[in-house]
């Protein structure tokens, strides 16, 4: 029995392996001939006139050739969730969302898929499609055109900013500063600064590899300052000398002894560029340039770097400074288009491998010599001009700066956004005519792109930047204590409250108090004034009757003295006039 099983087995399998070969060879000549029939329809025949000749089925004939489904198509149910236009959408809204800087995420994209396969497919959708297997497979079949990759922190200043007015604007501004200049033909005398810091620790996104269920961890050093590297590139490839801040105010000798060639050493208290330092940097920088004139420094415009003395020194000079627009120097400066982030790569590369040699941690004392080699390769020649290049400096082009936008209003891409430039009234299971089908073919549209992009847009809004609220606080002394819960927080709160309005009423009694004070004086100093005022009036009135009494008996006795006289006058003779007079005796 067993040998009658073994020796049957082969034979079964021999026989189903035939019938697979010319399975397959007949579905090959299948597909021959529905190509020869799709042929035929494009030289002018008729669907049934080609399906008659080459004898196949009218109906399959022409759903191949108005595309419903692929030359190839299998017979039994249609898996294919997605048609060739939805994922062609699909693609739009993720070149879209990436240009406006709100790229989208693995989550996201199990979402969009699903509506699009809502909008495009001919059988119901599961709903555990699509899983996390279908979405990987969907975007290594779109490798040409998508990648997954880790994201960069995208600032919603810089993605605001990020206008095609702002670039024209700067564009204009540089343009006209270059041919004053006479710099058009001139990229060594065009030049780049910029600041970046780096840190013992790093960022730490190496990729290990670990036992599953087992933590994935990397020894990094404890050592987290800061300290800045101030880096200076042209647009020839030339590149100056770097100067690292450090925090603080004692500079060590060991830090700079493994130090590039020419390089500077300078203290701050935060180890950023401030006014002072960067009017100590133009000055070495000038010292430095070639005697050629003019120069043009090219640099952001962070208030650190504004400096009315140091711009109006340097241009005594010969060299002028420019600015970039505020929060674009993610697109539009060199140092950070082309050459910081390969720094940092190259420098992360380094701390993992300085433990493995030394045996040891690095410390901010090794960050001079860590960074040595990243920076002389991140800086090189062909970099430095590949950066003016993309940044659209050097050469000048304002193509390349449009193109290099990643903000929450970029321009249209005409060429590849298609869908995206036409306003769609069709929404999920709107249909539409094969006039108005054919219409959007000329246009080279898809009305299944067009669905899928209008729900992209429709379900999807970019997140606007908010300032944070100003909040209500606790103080220290009525919380009682460093460790709050909410409701101990609103407690706090509510005795701040109650205190806060004692402290009111306390000061409006007293308020009112004053007021009241305030009142009873100016009663009391009215009622003195006006005792005083009858007083004084008494005393007028005594004094005035004083005076008339005196007036009278002064009259009276005047009167008795006239009296007097008159009694006892007698005639008297004057010798020099001879007039008599009447004289009292």
């Amino acid at each position: 029995m067993i040998g009658y099983l073994m020796g049957k087995i082969p034979l079964f399998r021999r026989a189903n392996f035939g019938q697979a070969n010319y399975n397959f060879i007949r579905a090959a000549e299948k597909v021959e001939k529905y190509k020869r029939g799709i042929q035929l329809v494009g030289d002018g025949m008729s669907i049934r006139k080609a399906a008659t000749i080459l004898s196949l089925p009218y109906e399959n004939l022409r759903v191949r050739v108005t595309g419903v489904v692929p030359v190839a198509c299998r017979t039994g149910p249609m898996l294919t969730y997605l048609s060739d236009g939805a994922a062609e959408g699909l693609l739009e809204v993720i070149e879209h969302r990436t240009s406006r800087g709100f790229c989208v995420g693995f989550a996201e994209l199990r979402f969009l898929i699903r509506q699009a396969a809502i909008v495009s497919a001919r059988r119901q959708v599961p709903k555990t499609f699509p899983d996390r297997k279908f979405v990987g497979r969907w975007i290594k079949k779109h490798s040409d055109n998508i990648s997954f990759r880790k994201a960069r922190i995208l600032e919603g200043k810089r993605a605001e900013a990020s206008t095609e007015e702002v670039v024209r604007y700067y564009f204009g501004n540089l343009e006209q500063a270059i041919d004053q200049l006479k710099l058009r033909n001139c990229p060594s005398q065009i030049w780049n600064c910029d600041e970046t810091g780096v840190s013992p620790q790093g960022r730490c996104q190496q990729r290990v590899i670990t036992p599953i269920g087992m933590p994935a961890n990397v020894l990094r050093s404890d050592d987290r300052e800061n300290v800045s590297i101030m880096g200076c590139i042209n647009a020839a490839g030339d590149h100056m000398p770097p100067m690292y801040i450090f925090a603080g105010k004692r500079r060590k000798v060991e830090w700079m002894k493994n130090a590039p060639p020419g390089a500077v050493c300078a203290m701050t208290e935060s180890s950023n560029i401030n006014g002072f330092l960067f009017r100590h940097w133009v000055k070495w920088f000038v010292r430095r340039l070639p005697a050629v004139r003019p120069q043009l420094l090219i640099l952001d415009g962070h208030f650190a770097h504004i400096d009315y003395d140091t711009v109006v020194w340097a241009q005594a000079r010969g060299v002028h400074i420019f600015c970039l627009p505020a929060h674009t120097s993610h697109f539009l400066q060199p140092l950070d288009v082309g050459v910081y982030q390969p720094f940092k790569r190259l420098y992360e590369g380094e701390l993992e491998l300085y433990p493995l040699i030394t045996g040891y941690l690095p410390t901010k004392d090794d960050i001079v010599r860590l960074t040595k080699l990243p920076f002389e390769n991140a800086l090189a020649a062909q970099n430095a001009i590949s950066a003016f290049k993309n940044a659209g400096i050097y050469p000048l082009s304002v193509d390349i700066m449009l193109a290099g936008l990643v903000g929450n209003k970029p321009c249209i891409k005409k060429q590849s956004l298609l869908h995206h430039a036409v306003v769609v009234p069709h929404v999920e299971a709107v249909r539409v005519s094969e006039r108005q089908q054919r219409d959007l073919e000329r246009k080279r549209l898809n009305l299944d792109a067009l669905n899928v992009v209008n729900i992209a847009v429709r379900s999807s809004a970019t997140p606007k930047t908010k300032g944070r609220m100003k909040g209500t606080y606790v103080d220290e002394k009525f919380s009682g204590g460093v460790l709050l819960t909410h409701a101990e927080m609103l407690a706090a709160l509510e005795r701040k409250k109650t205190a806060k309005a004692d402290k009111e009423r306390a000061k409006k009694r007293k308020a009112e108090e004053k007021a009241c004070a305030i009142v009873e004086k100016e009663r009391a100093k009215n009622a003195l004034a006006r005792r005083k005022a009858l007083e004084k009036a008494e005393r007028d009135h005594s004094k005035a009757k004083q005076a008339e009494a005196k007036a009278h008996a002064k009259a009276d006795r005047e009167e008795e003295r006239r009296l007097m006289r008159l009694q006892d006058k007698k005639p008297r003779k004057k010798r020099k006039t001879g007039i008599i007079a009447w004289v009292d005796v």
